[in-house]
């Protein structure tokens, strides 16, 4: 009889796809940047931060469907982890180390949000210079 096997495999230190860089659009790029001020913004407010973020609301640049899309190709690129905590908090998330370089990477050019729309705007740099 087969036993079935499963391996885990850990993709930190792969080197990053070329064709990576070209799945991500600009909305996939603005939900790790939103990700990434709310977590230096979180960070500055609390030193003992855990890194993890309650999930995004829909703005005037992403609605409900747009977000949901970004966060699926986000977790299945690598570039977003997330958790199921409890009932009360839900999922969280986080930007994994790939996210972060990819942050670097790219060019952020997206709309300004309306501010009466969103409490996630403020400056855009990626979180891992402000680190």
């Amino acid at each position: 009889m087969l036993i079935p096997r499963f391996v885990a495999v850990d993709i930190r230190g792969m080197p990053e796809s070329p064709l990576l860089s070209d799945i991500l659009n600009a909305q996939n790029l603005q939900v790790l940047q939103r990700y990434a001020d709310r977590a230096r913004t979180a960070r500055a407010a609390d030193p003992e931060y855990s890194g993890w973020l309650a999930r995004l609301e829909p703005n005037s640049n992403l609605n409900d469907v747009e977000l949901t899309r970004a966060h699926g190709e986000l977790i299945a690129m690598g570039m977003l982890r997330f958790q199921l905590t409890n009932r009360t908090a839900g999922l969280q998330y986080q930007i994994s180390d790939r996210g972060n370089e990819m942050l670097k990477k790219q060019p952020l050019e997206f709309p300004a949000e309306t501010p009466a729309n969103s409490a996630d705007s403020v400056e855009h740099t990626p979180l891992a210079d402000a680190a």
